[in-house]
Order: structure tokens, then sequence, then C-alpha cells
């Protein structure tokens, strides 16, 4: 999805505004590993390094995490043993943990300060294109959906 969506911002003479995201699970994800002397970077260095290959440099590829209130009030990452932790279950059938609440949406609460510096920069509401790449093959919901949906959502 980065390849293409790279090729279309270039095109239009855009990609320096692109600003890529990680939804990092926290602990849960892969870590790096080295192995017979070969280190294999963990999944938060691959996204980075994902998307510095496709042009977006350093300074504009975000790594953000679920958080939740901890028991003195400051924020905690929030993740799947958090989940387990606070309903005492694993998270239901057909309801699986890393989809919107973990991902989807801690990215679009990750917009809400660059909206408003934009918004104040450029005296209009600033405009968003959220480009997300969804494998098929992860549920059978998935796999009924368009290869392409586009969605307008007003000012």
């Amino acid at each position: 999805m980065m390849a293409v969506f790279m090729e279309a911002a270039r095109a239009a003479g855009v990609a320096d505004r692109v600003i890529s995201y990680h939804s990092s699970l926290g602990v849960l994800e892969w870590p790096s590993v080295v192995f017979n002397g070969i280190r294999y970077p963990g999944v938060s260095e691959l996204a980075a390094l994902q998307s510095a290959a496709f042009g977006v440099p350093n300074h504009r590829h975000r790594e953000v995490t679920r958080t939740m209130p901890g028991p003195d009030g400051t924020r905690m990452p929030h993740s799947l043993l958090t989940e387990i932790a606070a309903y005492g279950r694993f998270p239901r059938m057909g309801s699986p943990y890393c989809r919107k609440s973990a991902k989807e949406s801690v990215v679009s609460s990750a917009w809400t300060p660059i909206v408003s510096t934009l918004r104040r920069e450029l005296g209009r509401p600033a405009r968003i294109l959220k480009v997300m790449g969804l494998r098929s093959d992860e549920g059978p919901d998935r796999k009924k959906r368009l290869g392409l949906h586009q969605r307008r959502r007003s000012e």
C-alpha cells in the first residue's frame, strides 16, 4: 500500500507532506533478535525502515501506542495483557484485539496536535488523507471488502 500511495503522492507533488505511523503493540510486538550472529530488526524498527525506504524521513515517521490511565493517574501502555487483566479474560471470539481500538483509533488521535497546528498555520481546516493497507487474509470480513474504499468526511 505504501508503494502505491507514495507513487501517487510524488506524482501529485505532496510527498513532502506525508507522515507515516506505526501503531505499536508495545511489549507484544516482535522485538529485534540476533540469530547466528545476524541482527534482525523488530516490528517497530521494520516499520521505520519501510517508511525511510519509501522516502519518508525519520522526523515524519511516528510511533504511537494505545495508553490508559494507570493506578497513579499517569498514562501507561494499554496492551492485550492489560486488556486481559482489566476484563479477566481474552477478547471475545470475533472481536480480535489488534484492530480498530489498538491501531486505527490510536493513529487518528495522534493527528489532533498536527491538525491544530496546521489550522493555525494555514488559517483553514487541515485535510487528512488516511491510507491503510489491510491484509484480506486476516479475517472473513476483510475478504469481503473492496480493494479500494473511499470515504469523505466533512470538515
